[in-house]
């Protein structure tokens, strides 16, 4: 019943016809690696998103390899998943860049990385 509440929300709000108030400005190539399509799903001609999520990986997910939801619902064309870690030894992070009207943001994110993966990066 709590999964079937959920895509109705889902439904409600985020799918639709709504015009999208901000651009994308950086290289959804780069921001949206991960995806077969690197696209956001706002972007994506087949897709109708009224409202556009974005997320990262939680402390349950491991960033480096692996399938986890957050993947799913990415290749699904439900969320727009970012902060992907290629390599825990070098972490880059690549802002997304959005503009709305002359207001322009870099929204950073950077998936979860168990403590011991991050004390390495820094020695």
């Amino acid at each position: 019943l709590r999964r079937q509440r959920q895509m109705c929300i889902r439904d409600r709000y985020v799918l639709g016809d709504k015009d999208i108030p901000f651009r994308l400005l950086s290289d959804p190539k780069v921001n949206f690696p991960k995806h077969p399509s690197p696209l956001a799903n706002f972007q994506n001609p087949n897709l109708n998103v009224a409202l556009p999520i974005f997320t990262i990986y939680g402390n349950h997910d491991d960033p480096v390899g692996g399938c986890s939801a957050i993947d799913i619902l990415s290749s699904a064309g439900l969320v727009n998943f970012f902060g992907h870690v290629e390599n825990s030894d070098d972490i880059v992070i690549k802002p997304i860049l959005l503009q709305k009207g002359t207001t322009r943001i870099a929204l950073y994110g950077m998936g979860n990385v168990r403590d011991e993966r991050l004390h390495r990066c820094f020695k």
